[in-house]
């Protein structure tokens, strides 16, 4: 039992963290409107900004996979 509960802990506290994790991209995600309508002509920032929502994805993908386990 005592090792049951453990590891429900560590789930717990992994999904907590992870829903912390989207709250800082959440917070973050309306500064890039501003540079990216800005900057429409300019190729190097937008593809900077393709980097960064790619990275994004990156990480939601890796939540997604974690998540989709046994268990």
């Amino acid at each position: 039992m005592k090792l049951a509960l453990n590891l429900a802990s560590g789930y717990v506290d992994a999904l907590e963290t992870l829903i912390a994790a989207y709250g800082r991209i959440a917070d973050l995600l309306p500064r890039f409107d501003r540079p990216s309508a800005g900057f429409t002509e300019n190729h190097d920032v937008q593809q900077v900004l393709a980097i960064v929502y790619a990275d994004i994805l990156a990480f939601h993908e890796g939540a997604y996979k974690s998540t989709q386990g046994p268990g």
